[in-house]
């Protein structure tokens, strides 16, 4: 879940058939795998409000911890939020 290189790999176009790109976990079972690392993210941002940008912080001031986290991370993209993951929730 981070921006780490990877490297390369090349299939030939006479070896592929079909590809299938599960972007939503239709294809494979990862809601739960994702709901868990939201809740991780959540839960780090909740427990440690420092972690957040201060204006956030002021948010959270202002209507509640719980309701300004919950702002905070329904409102990142998944790039960011796996960045954030990375950060706070992998030691």
């Amino acid at each position: 879940m981070s921006d780490v290189s990877r490297p390369t790999v090349i299939i030939p176009r006479h070896a592929v058939d079909a590809v299938i790109f599960d972007m939503d976990g239709v294809v494979t079972r990862t809601a739960t795998t994702h709901a868990a690392a939201w809740t991780q993210l959540f839960d780090a941002y909740l427990a440690d409000p420092g972690l957040l940008p201060p204006e956030w912080r002021r948010w959270c001031e202002e209507c509640g911890r719980a309701r300004g986290v919950c702002d905070y991370v329904a409102g990142m993209t998944v790039r960011f939020a796996e960045r954030e993951y990375a950060r706070h929730c992998c030691p």
